[in-house]
This record gives structure tokens, sequence and C-alpha cells, in this order.
């Protein structure tokens, strides 16, 4: 995901898992092996080698909503609520094998959501570095637990299923882990999804981006993104969904965040991969503001960049070969440099999607866009 706050708000318990749930979890260990999964996945649209061109108004939309933003993004949510098929709840963080925290109560915005007709997704993101999350994976207990904890979640009857924002075991990878880190993610994301299934509830994963199949990101090298074993995901999952985001990030040379042409090639090597109608791509609401001299930098909003380029009296440009906007600006002796996407920018990575027949988009993060971007694009089916 984009940059967020380090600072937390106040826990609430994870849910109790039920009999049926503990029952799940049991029969995933099982049977994992010796049967065909339980999908509630729509029929797959296109397949693995190819895929059909898809209107942009078939297109699924959904997007993240921050735990520290929620008021923004309901408020977003409010204004156009047929702009979207789903919502993703960025509210849970793993915090050891068997607890899930909820770090916000967002009960208005869900219920907003629910008189809409609109369904709510639990996005769980794992903090886990590597080295803990692998011991985790080999502990058959402790992966038990944790399997049982995501379920026993997913058993919330507001719930239409979770989604899997595992991110940081990716991070600072040995060379001779990766392999063993891929099978082990994907042996666990089955047995989530046995359990999951189950209740008839989704499962999802959002993983990074790749655009090739060297097992480091050619992007950002200390990326171990061979964790992340595309066509293995979907053969489980309901949605595997790559974050077409950050080619350029903080610490590295300013630059796009999502390049036109990566983003094409991050849909070309995911489809090849993951039939067409189990992907999404996931879309940045955001851009970074560099200090050219350190390479740090922060977070801005789509919505906010135009705002500070007009306090700085910056002219914004349209970068040819990204299609991203950028300007700079200076503070004392501190050269700034902005990259964000306008909303036609944004739309024109939706085409993207739409080209490759893919099953829909989902953007990080509502209440970071532009005014005009829902009214620039067809109602998101339901």
């Amino acid at each position: 995901m984009g940059a967020r706050p380090r600072t937390l708000v106040v826990p609430v318990a994870v849910l109790v898992a039920s009999a049926m749930v503990v029952a799940c979890v049991v029969l995933a260990t099982a049977v994992l092996h010796e049967r065909p999964r339980r999908s509630v996945a729509a029929p797959v649209a296109g397949g693995p080698t190819g895929a059909h061109p898809r209107p942009v108004g078939e297109l699924r939309r959904s997007a993240w909503v921050p735990y520290w933003d929620d008021g923004t993004a309901a408020r977003s949510f409010a204004g156009a609520p047929g702009a979207f098929s789903s919502l993703h709840l960025f509210w849970f963080e793993v915090q050891d094998a068997s607890t899930i925290r909820r770090q916000v109560k967002g009960d208005e915005l869900v219920r907003t959501a629910a008189r809409a007709g609109v369904p709510v997704i639990a996005t769980v993101a794992n903090p886990m570095a590597q080295d803990r999350f692998g011991a985790l994976l080999a502990d058959p207990k402790a992966r038990h637990d944790h399997v049982a904890a995501l379920c026993a979640l997913a058993n919330d009857p507001v719930l239409s299923g979770i989604d899997l924002d595992y991110e940081h075991f990716a991070v600072d990878v040995p060379d001779d882990r990766t392999s063993a880190l891929a099978a082990g993610f994907t042996g666990f994301v089955g047995e989530v999804a046995q359990c999951v299934h189950g209740l008839g509830k989704r499962v999802e994963v959002t993983v990074m981006a790749r655009t090739d199949d060297a097992a480091r990101a050619d992007y950002r090298p200390k990326l171990a993104v061979g964790v992340y074993d595309y066509a293995a995901l979907g053969a489980i999952a309901d949605v595997v969904r790559p974050m077409a985001y950050d080619q350029h990030y903080p610490g590295g040379p300013s630059g796009s965040v999502d390049p036109l042409d990566w983003v094409d090639r991050v849909a070309s090597y995911a489809v090849a991969r993951v039939p067409a109608g189990r992907l999404e791509l996931g879309i940045p609401l955001y851009g970074e503001d560099w200090d050219e001299s350190t390479h740090r930098a922060s977070s801005v909003a789509a919505s906010a960049a135009p705002v500070r380029a007009s306090n700085h009296a910056a002219a914004v440009t349209i970068d040819p070969s990204s299609g991203s906007s950028t300007f700079s600006y200076r503070v004392g002796s501190v050269e700034h440099r902005v990259w964000f996407d306008d909303s036609a920018a944004t739309r024109a990575r939706v085409d993207v999607a739409a080209r490759y027949g893919l099953a829909g988009v989902t953007f990080w993060a509502l209440g970071n866009e532009q005014a005009d971007l829902w009214s620039a694009l067809p109602p998101a089916p339901r």
C-alpha cells in the first residue's frame, strides 16, 4: 500500500471462532491436497494465456478504506455510492498467530454501504517480517491458529470475505529463502481458502507487482516478489490483486509511482499466469513529494497535489513518457519534485485493466481521489 502513519488507534478484540469455523480449519488441514477446493468465485472469464477486452463499465470497482482516515473515505463513498461494486476495509492487522486487531470501529460506514447494497471485505495487513512469518508458517500449531483467526474474522455476517495483504514478509528475503516462503505462503492461502469458502465467503490476495519471473523486483531489488507465485495463488483465491504502484518510491529517485507502460507490463505478466476473471488491478490515488537531495519522500493525495502546486506557484506539466503529472518547487535550499496522477491519468490505468479483460480495479485509497474521478467513470457493476 501507499505510505500510512505509524500510530495506531486503540484495538478492538478480534472475533471469537465458532465451532463451525474450527471445524472448517480442521477440514482444511486434512483435505487441502486431496480434493479440489470449493470456490464461490464467479465463473472465470478469459484464461491465463490471453483475455478478451472488457468494457470499463463491466469492471468491478472497489477502494480501500484506510483506518486512519475513514471519515474522509466515508464522505467520498456517500457522495458516489454507485461508483463502487464493493469496499475493502483496511482496518485489520495481524498481531500474532491467533490475534487480529481491528483498528477502527467504522460501524456507520458499514451501515451506509449496506444501505447502498455495496458488500464490504476485510483487508488484513500482516506486519511480520520474513523471519517471523516464515517461523509461523513452519509451526503447525501457529499456522493452524492463524488460519482459525482469519476464518473467524471472515465469519462476521457483515463481511463478504477477506483480503490478505501480506507485504512485509517479501522485504529483505535471503535469496535461498524465496522459494520456501513462496511455497509456504501458497499452502497457507490454500488452507485459508478451504475454510473461508466453506463459510460461503470470498478469499482475495493482494500482492506486490511483478513484471517478470525474477525473484527480486527490477524496480526495487530489496523486494523479493518471487514469494508471490501468481499462477499458484490464482488457482486458489477468488481474486489476485497486483498493486500496480510504487515503481518509484521514497528512498529512490523521484518519478511516477505508476508509469503507464510499467502498469501495462504488470497487467500483461499477471494475465499470462492468472485467469483474467480472477485478476483485479491495484491503482494509486496518491503521488509522492521528493526532496531531490536526499530522495526522502512523503505521500500526497491526488486531490491535494494541485493545491500544493498552486500554493508554491508551480506549473504542473504532464510527463509524456509516464502519463503522470509533475511539478517542482523550492523551500529554502531544498528542491522538491512531486509526481501524481490526475483523474484522466487514473482513468488511463483503469483502461489498462479493461484492455486486458481483468475482472476489476481497486483504488488506494478512498478519499484521496480528485473530485471528478467517479463522475468520469461509468456506474460500477454490482
